[in-house]
């Protein structure tokens, strides 16, 4: 019972840190002062890096699954062809898997471990 809520609070901590990724940050007092006439107002374009990053468990493939698309989708092959090989060691085998896993050492231009 303890396991549950447990993965209940994961769950609801992981869709809330899902969501704030999603909307618009809050302006910064720079960007509500009013701009002043004859001076162009600057504003620094800075990344937004999150203040950290959940691994899915590898007991989850699901969510390995996910996130290994999503790695993927961004141009992170290193980081798909990790969770694709985690899903790999976990025991489960498709056709899909091995084709997403072969597309992303292909991408990394490493056609032998593709093949």
């Amino acid at each position: 019972m303890r396991r549950f809520f447990i993965i209940i609070a994961l769950l609801a901590l992981s869709a809330t840190f899902a969501q704030a990724q999603t909307e618009q940050p809050m302006p910064t007092e720079a960007q509500e002062q009013p701009q002043q006439q004859g001076q162009p107002q600057e504003q620094p374009q800075q990344e937004q890096q999150p203040l950290f990053t959940m691994k899915p468990s590898p007991n989850n493939p699901e969510a390995l699954w996910d996130a290994a698309a999503a790695a993927y989708n961004a141009a992170d092959y290193l980081t798909a062809i990790e969770y694709y090989t985690t899903i790999l060691d976990g025991g489960r085998h498709s056709a899909e898997l091995y084709y997403n896993l072969a597309n992303a050492y292909f991408k990394r231009e490493q056609v032998g471990e593709a093949l």
